[in-house]
């Protein structure tokens, strides 16, 4: 009888052993398909296409012309791109979207966290005031970011900080075209 006994509770641990290497297979796969298998979103396309060509004098230049406004690119850009894309607000108002290709890629909530709005009146701050970018032309160019980490922690987390403290410091250097 306690042979038989023996054999049972080998049975049993065998079966656990199987069903806690199913789980852990199970949960490295989604593991693996939610964080380290590149996600293959397309990237929306901009409305309205704004950047002029480069010519002598905007040459390193993100130039929006119906703005006439532009703002230096950063050197350490390397092969990632920034996007724009108009918008308008609630309130009727026409704004710019601003992201990276990278920022982007970690899906539609991360991408156009950052804005530029172009007031003819100066704003009142609040809590979290937009940065003055540029006053000139009749116009008050204001930029402003999210505080909300889209991409949580981890490769994305660092990807989406990187890239918006990037572009805010790039959003607040504007300059007439």
């Amino acid at each position: 009888m306690n042979k038989k006994q023996s054999q049972s509770g080998s049975a049993h641990l065998v079966v656990i052993i199987v069903l806690v290497v199913a789980l852990l297979g199970a949960l490295g796969f989604v593991f693996w398909q939610n964080f380290m298998q590149p996600k293959s979103t397309p990237a929306p396309t901009p409305e309205v296409a704004v950047i002029s060509t480069p010519t002598e004098t905007n040459a390193g230049y993100l130039v929006l012309d119906d703005w006439n406004v532009k703002f230096k690119l950063p050197t350490n850009l390397g092969s990632n791109v920034i996007t724009s894309q108009k918008a308008t607000d609630a309130n009727g108002e026409d704004y710019y979207k601003f992201s990276t290709e990278r920022v982007s890629a970690l899906g539609s909530n991360c991408a156009g966290l950052n804005k530029l709005y172009r007031m003819t009146e100066p704003i009142t701050p609040d809590a979290s005031p937009p940065i003055l970018a540029g006053k000139f032309g009749g116009y008050y160019y204001y930029a402003g970011n999210s505080q909300e980490n889209c991409a949580g922690d981890g490769v994305g987390g660092n990807i989406w900080y990187y890239d918006t403290m990037m572009l805010k410091d790039f959003l607040a250097n504007a300059e007439p075209k």
